[in-house]
C-alpha cells in the first residue's frame, strides 16, 4: 500500500518529467517557425518544474518532522563541527 509520501513523490517526479519534456520540445521548436508554441512549452516547462520543486521541498520538510523517518536515519559525521548528527 502506498503511503501519502509515496504518492506525492510520484506527483513530484511526474511534474519534473513534464517540465523536462516541455523544455526539450521548446528547444527543438525554437529553430523552426513555431516560436509561439515554443514559448508556450517553455512557460509550461517552467511551471511544471516550479510545481515539482515546491512539492519536493514540501516532501522533504514533512519527512524531517516524521519521527519514524528520523529514527531510521543513519548518523553522519560532520567533519567541520567534529560531531555526529
Amino acid at each position: 500500500m502506498a503511503t501519502s509520501h509515496t504518492v506525492w513523490a510520484l506527483v513530484h517526479a511526474a511534474s519534473n518529467a513534464v517540465g523536462i519534456w516541455s523544455f526539450a520540445a521548446s528547444y527543438r521548436l525554437r529553430g523552426k517557425d513555431s516560436l509561439a508554441l515554443a514559448r508556450v512549452l517553455s512557460v509550461l516547462g517552467l511551471t511544471a518544474v516550479g510545481v515539482g520543486g515546491a512539492l519536493g521541498g514540501h516532501i522533504v520538510f514533512k519527512l524531517m518532522d516524521d519521527p519514524a523517518v528520523e529514527a531510521a536515519a543513519t548518523p553522519v559525521l560532520d567533519p567541520i563541527l567534529d560531531v555526529v548528527n
